[in-house]
């Protein structure tokens, strides 16, 4: 539409300036020569400045458009900016207003109560708290339980006491050898009681009508190997003795030190107790 208004008002402008370069008396009769004037001559070509003129005015018009369009949009920016930094809305080719994002609501503020504890020094948080403990021992009587943690104290460790189980070991001494009647059996139990009081407490065993000799359940495997081996140097060609293992449950508690974040702090805790006394030199290291 903008170029056919412009295409019409140049042909305006060519008749305007075709006028001014040698137009007709308005009252001549058509095909007459102008007035004052012999036989009609060819007309001569425009001048150059009228040319010119029409060029600088088209390219006038052209920037007056140019401009008005950049004004125009440099207006509906500033618009949009302006509004939607106030919140307003902007109108659309509708008539309708959009209206802005809506604005983020301020999040509260956490604000730590000053307790009086530098932050370098304060407690370390309750997630920290020991996972690893050292086993120090598993105990029978109180007076094992006390003894331990009277230990532990003088060297600085908090300690626990658990209940626990264990399965204990001994190693019986007890005759190959049975023998026809229990008098038989009895007779060389009490020689052995006589000859060998070191070698422990000899008694006849009966075991569904078997009649054997026991010197007893050791828990020292070297000791029991040494009854064995002196008995049969002692009685050999008249009886045999071996060993057996027994295994049974019993109930222990156990008494734990100290609690500690990492392994290595516990390690390095125990590698201490252990050179302080060396009682604690079975402990060892477990998680809670």
């Amino acid at each position: 539409m903008a170029q056919d208004d412009l295409g019409g008002f140049e042909n305006k402008l060519d008749g305007l300036f075709a006028e001014e370069g040698g137009g007709r008396a308005a009252d001549a009769p058509p095909g007459a020569p102008p007035h004052g004037a012999g036989p009609a001559k060819p007309k001569p070509p425009k001048p150059q400045t009228a040319h010119r003129r029409k060029a600088t005015f088209r390219n006038l018009i052209t920037y007056l458009v140019l401009a008005a369009v950049s004004v125009g949009l440099a207006h509906a920016i500033y618009s949009y900016v302006v509004r939607s930094e106030a919140g307003e809305p902007w109108e659309t080719a509708e008539g309708g207003g959009v209206a802005p994002p809506a604005a983020t609501e301020p999040q509260p503020q956490v604000v730590t109560p000053d307790t009086g504890v530098p932050q370098d020094t304060a407690l370390p948080p309750a997630e920290q708290e020991g996972e690893f403990t050292i086993q120090v021992a598993l105990c029978n009587s109180p007076e094992c339980v006390n003894e331990f943690q009277r230990r532990l104290r003088d060297f600085g460790l908090t300690s626990r006491v658990g209940e626990g189980s264990a399965n204990l070991e001994s190693v019986e001494v007890y005759s190959i050898t049975t023998f026809a009647s229990r008098s038989a059996a009895q007779a060389l139990a009490d020689r052995i009681n006589r000859e060998h009081s070191q070698a422990g407490q000899a008694y006849v065993l009966d075991e569904q009508g078997d009649l054997r000799i026991s010197m007893g359940n050791f828990t020292d495997l070297e000791r029991a190997v040494v009854v064995k081996d002196t008995l049969n140097r002692s009685l050999m060609g008249e009886v045999a003795f071996t060993t057996r293992v027994w295994s049974y449950p019993v109930s222990l508690q156990s008494v734990v030190a100290g609690e500690f974040v990492t392994r290595e702090e516990a390690e390095a805790a125990l590698s201490r107790l252990v050179q302080a006394d060396p009682v604690f030199a079975e402990a060892y290291v477990v998680r809670r």
